[in-house]
């Protein structure tokens, strides 16, 4: 197996986050920035302890690239990290009915983690767990489902206690998610990405499996099993080189799936399994943080956006501030546009957002066409083609104005493809994004659904089932369902599904 196989088994970023006390009414001016190799850290603790907290999180960096045998994920590009003193705060960010204490986004902007002022590694699974997602993406190389979600869970799980660096700890409610009355057939898991999403009473049973077994190929070793870890290699491998799912099983584990299904169990049954801990001074990381300033006004512009969804008037108060203070701030118009656009304000949202347009930053447009582009898909008005029309010629002027923006072009495609209209260039403007994020589910959905359109359905095939897997039960994944269904009706959902 190659390097470029190898690199995209670094997987997880984890620390062990232990929060202070509320934020003091110093309010924004205690914000500070912090930057390690792979990191940026924007936080309002102190400064002691955010450096701390960057050197852990290039620790366990280190740590998985070790443990996995992967010469690097730079591919994956620097991680943002905010990082709440206050629990209100941090939980200004997320929907109300929301239970996460932390988070992971990533967009075309760039990836972002962020942090709640709970501790605890059990608080932060989901976040690790979703980062796992990223990381494998960050390149062109294809994961069974089942391999993906299942190292997800095997590393969100992941923990430093003192100097030692845990893994394999075990997960409860993985374990106990295979005492139920639903069963998968092993074959079905490994050989089918779609099938835990067309019968949501299998999905708690499908992720056990998934963790059970990856974690048995990783540790089961030290329980006196066979190492089936270059075995794991090779099957990636074949897979990637094209081989069927039923033939580089059997082909690379030298059995068929319900054999290793019978080694998973026995070794489930055992009264303990194997958890490594391993001295961190064995791991080699560059321990150098470097402070830098934060102004106000690039925070609360930050902060904006980060609650914009959630709580659309806070962040217009963020938004209002900047501007009292730097009347005419573009950026800060947009953000305000954006925040009547998410209570549904149309005529306030793009007379603000109209306001914002300059000639020196392309930010206003896209803003604009992206606010233009969601009132069509959610708006039945006898202007839409109007509102298309404009939404166009915004994402081209912000083209004209940043020729490499990728959200720009993102924006021409989607707006073409939605007026049926020059789909040779939707998809052109597409690839463009394709070639710089391959692995963001939404860029391979509208690969796929402009293909589509355009009847070449082996071609878009390929891209919404990626889009599928990648984004689970999300929107984007329903709509690559909806359209993988009009091209084979074997993908059409299950009924009670």
């Amino acid at each position: 197996m190659g390097d470029g196989m190898r690199r995209r088994y670094a997987v997880l970023l984890f620390v062990v986050i232990v929060f202070g006390a509320s934020a003091s009414a110093e309010g924004l001016g205690k914000w500070r920035g912090y930057r390690s190799e792979h990191f940026t850290l924007y936080t309002d603790t102190k400064p002691g302890f955010a450096e701390e907290r960057l050197r852990s999180l290039e620790l366990f960096r280190s740590v998985v690239l070790k443990f996995t045998g992967s010469k690097g994920d730079d591919d994956a590009g620097r991680i943002e990290v905010v990082m709440f003193r206050s629990w209100s705060d941090f939980r200004k960010t997320l929907d109300a009915s929301s239970s996460f204490v932390g988070y992971f986004d990533a967009d075309l902007r760039g990836s972002r983690l962020v942090m709640s002022s709970k501790s605890g590694m059990n608080d932060n699974v989901l976040t690790y767990h979703e980062y796992v997602h990223h990381l494998l993406g960050t390149g062109r190389s294809v994961y069974p489902v089942w391999y993906n979600e299942g190292l997800a869970e095997v590393f969100a799980h992941f923990c430093v206690r003192k100097d030692r660096a845990i893994l394999g700890a075990s997960a409860d409610e993985r374990v106990k998610g295979m005492d139920g009355n639903f069963y998968l057939p092993f074959a079905d898991i490994v050989n089918r990405d779609d099938i835990a999403r067309r019968n949501r009473y299998l999905v708690s049973y499908f992720y056990s499996m998934a963790w059970a077994t990856v974690n048995y190929l990783y540790f089961g070793k030290y329980a006196g099993f066979p190492d089936r870890s270059e075995e794991v290699f090779a099957y990636l491998q074949q897979i990637n080189d094209g081989s069927s799912r039923e033939h580089a099983f059997v082909e690379a584990f030298g059995m068929e799936p319900r054999d290793l299904e019978a080694e998973v169990v026995n070794y489930l049954g055992k009264r303990s399994r194997p958890v490594l801990s391993i001295p961190v001074e064995m791991f080699e990381y560059d321990q150098t943080v470097t402070r830098f300033d934060v102004t106000e006004r690039d925070m609360r512009y930050k902060l904006g956006y980060m609650m914009v969804s959630s709580h659309p008037r806070e962040a217009r108060a963020e938004f209002t501030e900047i501007l009292r203070k730097n009347p005419g701030d573009k950026r800060a118009l947009a953000g305000q546009a954006v925040s009547w656009q998410m209570e549904k304000e149309w005529v306030a949202a793009f007379k603000t957002a109209r306001s914002a347009l300059g000639d020196d930053d392309a930010r206003p447009y896209i803003e604009l066409g992206d606010m233009l582009l969601s009132y069509c898909a959610r708006v039945k008005a006898p202007d839409r083609e109007e509102r298309l029309h404009e939404a166009l010629a915004a994402y081209r002027k912000a083209q004209e104005i940043a020729p490499h923006d990728l959200e720009a072009a993102y924006g021409v495609g989607r707006t073409l493809s939605t007026q049926g209209e020059r789909l040779d260039e939707a998809l052109a403007q597409m690839n463009r994004v394709y070639v710089s994020r391959p692995a963001w589910a939404s860029i391979n959905y509208w690969m796929g659904h402009i293909q589509h359109q355009a009847s070449n359905d082996d071609g878009a095939k390929e891209f919404l089932l990626r889009a599928m897997h990648w984004s689970e039960r999300s929107g984007v994944g329903r709509a690559a369902l909806k359209d993988l269904a009009e091209i084979d009706p074997a993908y059409a959902p299950e009924e009670g599904s």
